[in-house]
């Protein structure tokens, strides 16, 4: 008795890759944008956190602590640390690392926590040039003297796009909140307009 073996026809292998084509087509894009979108999450709450932690360091300890760049420019990483030397203007928002890797002593600079760069292509940049290298809370968790800060996370090669930007914002006592999107155009609102420019 002789056996048929059964297999695919080229017409069914043809419209089966077709199917999956159209699949990863559809999937891959909405995965992309999922991970993009955890990404700047991330990143954005860690920012979050680094301005609690900064706050309340300052007022428990009573001293002024800084959150400070470590790079060029923000996306390449930052510090908090108590910035007990600043009897000169050289040294003020400043970290002082006398290298002997003795920490938080009374009279020199103590590192409370240090954050890694931000995944490549993303920038993050403050909304004005007083904040370029640094925020300063005093002993009373207010900033840079009363000022309001920005900083804007973007994560398309630095530029403004729907879904792929975060606008954190410090109040005047220094309390951080995210701003949010009221026009639903997914790019968020600082003052009641869209922001154009994730650069100073």
């Amino acid at each position: 008795m002789k056996q048929i073996t059964q297999g695919f026809s080229l017409i069914e292998l043809i419209v089966t890759l077709a199917i999956v084509a159209v699949i990863m087509m559809i999937g891959i894009p909405n995965f992309n944008s999922a991970i993009r979108n955890s990404r700047l999450t991330t990143s954005v709450n860690e920012l979050v956190t680094t301005f609690n932690i900064a706050r309340s360091e300052a007022i428990k300890r009573n001293r002024h602590v800084v959150v400070g760049k470590t790079g060029t420019d923000w996306e390449n990483g930052w510090q908090i640390f108590a910035d007990v030397s600043r009897a000169t203007e050289a040294t003020k928002n400043v970290f002082d690392d006398n290298g002997d890797d003795v920490l938080c002593e009374a009279t020199e600079d103590c590192l409370i926590k240090e954050q890694e760069a931000l995944p490549a292509g993303y920038t993050l940049r403050p909304n004005h040039d007083k904040y370029k290298n640094s925020v300063s809370y005093s002993p009373n968790g207010i900033i840079n003297a009363g000022g309001r800060a920005s900083f804007y996370l973007c994560g398309v090669g630095g530029t403004v796009a729907s879904g792929t930007t975060r606008v954190l914002i410090l109040n005047a006592i220094g309390r951080p909140r995210m701003a949010v999107d009221d026009n639903n155009n997914g790019i968020p609102e600082k003052d009641s307009k869209d922001i154009t420019s994730c650069e100073l």
